[in-house]
């Protein structure tokens, strides 16, 4: 028996004796009672009274000797009473001697848990209370015995894997059975405290052990502190310790789970030389376990996929002069349609230009009249605007993408003065600096160009893409420019070469702004989720280049197109319509960035967004209007008016105080050149710099072309303007296009060489003009057409849903052919073929050919004459050859067909699919083959094949016009002209227009034009000599 144990018997031993002590005194105590009774019922036998009456009562009054009863004998009853009144004292004294006992045994208990003797403590209070279950004490001992037993575990030093869920248990077990005493409420700031020890100890062990059971702890351990802690929670400092040894741990269990074949792949990568792959699967890691993120092994990992970054990234010496000859074909005369309007007559030249891209030509313009001074053909597409840049003489940067080029051309002529051909195309504009461009390539290059001669000096050839033009540092020592995914690359402008590699993440096409110099910081903003947009402010090391991220924002939307600075004013355009504007601070213990406000267009839709800042913080945006804003203390105002309407596709131009915009509509291929006063927002003036003709025809001498433009422009041009190649400013009639019209206008030439346009949308309609050009009449369709229409000798066909309906015939109501009524059952149209004066042949959905003739008896209507199952699928429209069809089947064969009864006659194989329809003049029939060839056949229900030729990926842009002699002419879409023989094969030198062609040729008298796509009119007849 324990030495303990053996202390508890004696002093039970001692209580005992103690008992009997005071029951001997108690017997004493009673003899003298008694004789003391005694005495006093003697004297009060002697008194009689009232109070012998009530002692005669009380004894039962006198009796005779021998007949007393003893029961009621006075002394006896005295006796019982002194008995009675011993034992009730007695028990007094004994719950006295056992309450002092249960103090001593929960005192000695009590003593051992101050003393911190856990085990001892928790056995007194188990002793304790198998003797006083019910007690004065029971309560607080049941406290105390959890206390003890979960003390047990939080003063240990060191702790074992077991430790910290049976700590974690014992604080559970203390708080189901003791939360519902009273003195419990006593007791929460002491749970707090064990619990935050668990918290810390489970934390510490799950780090040292490598396992997530002793930080699940930790973590249940936390919101057990939490929850009992005071009124003020848990202090800042004590949160921010355990939750920093919790990631520790986190770090410590994933690094031994995952960090080892992680890092084999990473570095497998590092050695096949994919440094983008080893950041991918890098940040993988660090996504999959955030807390990795701090590792010192993957933070060495990252230098090292950084230097091999920067080792890929290599500099070369190109030393390569550039050319001074023009291109082929660019000299080349060209009317120009380039319709002008004027607010007011009264504008004087003052002799300065104004630069602008049109469809495929930069033009310039005088900028007080809007009249256009000279174009140069550049090529569609362009990558950038025309960039004015101070050489030997005032020039102007524009990139050729159909020669990769870059060219330098003479302001005031536009006259060449220098291209260099560059392997890529430009992935955005260059940055002019010290008489050096720098141009970025979507190849992952970048090119270091003089000015001045255009010879290339050097080139940086990165890993990866690049998001261009770079920003400059302030000291002008460093270029800085976002590579597609991850990281930014530092550069230093002389030499122009790599010297530091900076780990900013991004995913991969996430950054589509190019980097922005603030004073002594940069911005760049990626978008990496599809609702917000990051803005980190970055710092630059000038020692070594490096960058680091100071501080990080968040705008509304995506950042597509570039941000503005004016002075401390930022700028960040975001889909869609927004911008947010913020004041910048680049001191280097300062906030970078103070939200101003942010504002967002009615009805905003997604659209390149261009900005311009003026004084006072105005500020204008140019989208599908130029609208205008107003920087205000803590807000972004925008003003209710509005000009320029249409998509705008350049930026800003300021010059004079004005703005000069380019746009086009929505139902329009055209771009228009608009001048604007930006402070009362009113256009002055406005040039057509890129025309898209839809329909183009002779006039009725002879001597004119008639073009149709899609923007509600006729165009009369005679033959003698188009050989001279000067500019049209002026229109001879206009249309007027429905509001809120957005599908595309279209044309045709009709048989008796009258031109008209077309729409459809919510108004869909005809217009017709005359054979000079002027308008005729405005014809409202039955709905919109759904494929190309046709023209018959009475008016022109179009396919509209469920129908054919018929327009142009003066003065009479055509009443329409229904495909419900027939066999067409509502299916869409495919395509129209006119057939002779009166038929036309519609293909419809289920590949039906249901001919259709128009007929004035008993009343105009179109009538179904008949509906063929064709054997083969026809897309695409058949060529009409008189007494045959030539039909180009989706499986790639030539079908001659019978016009007059829809009989297949012959079936020629293509080896190709077509993606126009054939061309039949004179007796060959032209079939496009694969956008590579043009197969050349008879004229015949089983036609021979007699020639061939090359189209280089164009097609033909129009019927070969035969010659006198025989010979064809033939244009292709990429600008060159052909000249063939009578079977079709090239029988001459081909003449490179230099621009690609939308219509032609098209027979004008003695003419033949070929129309460029932005509306230049070439005279080509000469190729024929």
């Amino acid at each position: 028996m324990a030495m303990e144990e053996y202390d508890e018997v004696d002093e039970y031993e001692d209580d005992v004796e103690e008992v009997e002590e005071l029951e001997d005194e108690a017997d004493d105590l009673d003899e003298v009672e008694e004789v003391e009774d005694t005495s006093e019922k003697g004297r009060r036998q002697l008194r009689r009274g009232r109070l012998s009456e009530f002692s005669d009562k009380l004894t039962g009054g006198a009796a005779r000797p021998g007949e007393q009863d003893v029961k009621r004998s006075p002394l006896v009853m005295v006796l019982g009473a002194a008995i009675i009144g011993l034992a009730l004292l007695g028990l007094v004294f004994f719950i006295m001697i056992l309450s002092e006992g249960e103090a001593r045994a929960f005192k000695a208990a009590e003593d051992k848990l101050k003393e911190q003797a856990f085990p001892e403590a928790e056995k007194r209070f188990e002793s304790f209370l198998e003797a006083y279950p019910d007690g004065q004490f029971s309560e607080q001992a049941r406290i105390n015995l959890h206390k003890a037993r979960v003390q047990t575990y939080t003063a240990k030093e060191g702790w074992s894997l077991e430790d910290v869920p049976a700590a974690l248990h014992e604080l559970d077990e203390f708080i189901r059975v003791c939360r519902d005493m009273p003195a419990f409420k006593e007791e929460r700031t002491d749970v707090s405290r064990f619990a935050e020890r668990i918290a810390r100890v489970g934390a510490i062990v799950a780090e040292d052990r490598r396992r997530i059971e002793p930080l699940e702890k930790s973590q249940a351990a936390v919101k057990l502190m939490e929850q009992f802690a005071g009124p003020d929670g848990v202090k800042v400092s004590v949160a921010d310790d355990i939750r920093q040894l919790q990631r520790r741990a986190e770090a410590a269990i994933r690094k031994a789970e995952v960090l080892g074949s992680a890092m084999a792949e990473i570095n497998g990568h590092l050695e096949a030389g994919d440094t983008l792959s080893a950041l991918e699967s890098r940040q993988a890691l660090i996504d999959s376990y955030p807390v990795l993120s701090d590792d010192s092994d993957v933070g060495k990992v990252l230098d090292k996929i950084l230097e091999k970054e920067k080792s890929l990234t290599v500099q070369e010496d190109i030393g390569r002069d550039a050319g001074t000859e023009d291109l082929p074909g660019s000299t080349r005369p060209a009317a120009s349609l380039a319709l002008r309007t004027q607010k007011t007559v009264d504008q004087v030249s003052q002799g300065r230009l104004v630069f602008a891209i049109g469809l495929d030509s930069c033009y310039g313009l005088d900028s007080e009249t809007g009249a256009p001074v000279w174009k140069r053909h550049v090529g569609s597409n362009a990558p950038f605007p025309p960039v004015p840049v101070e050489a030997s003489q005032p020039a102007l940067l524009v990139f050729h993408p159909d020669a990769n080029e870059l060219l330098l051309l003479n302001q005031a002529d536009g006259a060449l003065i220098w291209r260099q051909t560059v392997e890529s195309r430009p992935s955005g504009p260059p940055l002019v600096f010290q008489q050096q461009i720098y141009l970025t390539m979507a190849s992952g290059e970048l090119w270091k160009i003089s000015v001045d001669t255009g010879r290339v000096i050097s080139r940086v050839v990165f890993n990866q893409p690049v998001v261009g033009p770079p920003a400059v540092s302030r000291d002008s020592r460093f270029l800085v420019l976002s590579g597609d995914q991850s990281v930014i690359y530092t550069l230093s402008i002389s030499p122009l070469e790599c010297v530091a590699v900076s780990y900013v993440e991004h995913r991969l096409g996430s950054v589509e702004s190019p980097i922005l110099t603030m004073g002594r910081v940069f911005l760049i903003c990626d978008n990496d989720s599809a609702e917000k947009a990051r803005l980190r402010v970055l710092d630059l090391n000038e020692q070594s280049g490096k960058l680091s991220v100071r501080a990080t924002e968040t705008v509304d939307g995506q950042v597509r197109d570039e941000c503005l600075i004016r002075g401390r004013e930022l700028y960040v355009p975001s889909t869609p319509q927004r911008v947010t504007a913020f004041r910048v601070n680049d001191e280097p213990d300062a906030e970078p960035l103070a939200r101003v406000g942010s504002n967002q267009l009615e009805n905003a839709a997604t659209s390149p967004v261009f900005l311009l800042a003026g004084p006072g913080g105005q500020l204008w945006m140019a989208s599908q209007a130029l609208r205008k804003f107003q920087v205000r203390t803590n807000t972004l105002e925008l003003d209710s008016a509005s000009v320029a309407q249409g998509l705008h596709l350049q930026p800003i131009q300021l010059a004079d105080q004005n703005v000069f915009l380019t746009t086009n509509e929505p139902y329009s291929s055209s771009i228009f050149f608009t001048k604007v006063e930006p402070q009362k927002m009113a256009d002055l003036w406005r040039t057509v710099v890129g025309t898209n003709v839809v329909a183009a025809s002779s006039n009725a001498s002879g001597d004119s072309l008639l073009a149709v433009g899609d923007f509600g422009k006729v165009f009369r041009v005679p033959t003698q303007v188009i050989h001279s190649g000067e500019f049209v400013i002026d229109s001879v009639s206009d249309y007027r296009i429905p509001d809120k019209l957005r599908e595309p206008v279209g044309g045709l030439a009709l048989k008796d060489g009258r031109v008209a346009a077309y729409c459809g949308g919510e108004e869909p309609s005809m217009w017709t003009m005359t054979r000079t050009g002027l308008l005729e009449q405005k014809w409202t369709l039955s709905g919109p057409p759904q494929v190309s229409p046709v023209s018959l000798a009475a008016g022109v066909v179009f396919g509209v849903p469920g129908r054919l309906h018929m327009a142009g015939v003066n003065g009479q109501r055509i009443e329409d052919y229904s495909a419900a009524q027939g066999s067409g059952q509502q299916a869409a149209w495919k395509c129209l073929t006119a057939l002779n004066d009166t038929q036309v042949m519609a293909v419809d959905g289920r590949n039906q050919a249901v001919r259709v003739e128009y007929r004035t008896s008993p009343s105009p209507h179109l009538y179904e004459v008949s509906v063929t199952q064709l054997q083969h699928s026809v897309e695409i429209s058949p060529a009409n050859a008189g007494e045959f069809l030539a039909v180009v089947t989706a499986d790639g064969k030539l079908v001659m067909m019978s016009t007059a009864t829809f009989e297949v006659l012959s079936e020629t194989e293509l080896n190709g699919i077509s993606t126009q329809s054939p061309f039949v003049s004179g007796d060959r029939i032209f079939v496009e083959v694969g956008r590579q060839q043009i197969k050349v056949f008879e004229r015949s229900g089983t036609p021979g094949q007699t020639g061939t030729f090359s189209l280089d990926g164009a097609v033909l842009t129009g019927i070969p016009v035969q010659a006198r002699d025989g010979r064809f002419v033939a244009v292709r879409s990429d600008g060159v002209v052909l000249i063939l023989d009578s079977d079709g094969n090239v029988a001459g030198e081909p003449l490179n227009l230099g621009q690609g062609v939308r219509i032609g040729p098209v027979v004008v008298g003695d003419t033949l034009v070929a129309i460029g796509v932005d509306g230049s009119l070439y005279s080509i007849e000469d190729v024929l000599n």
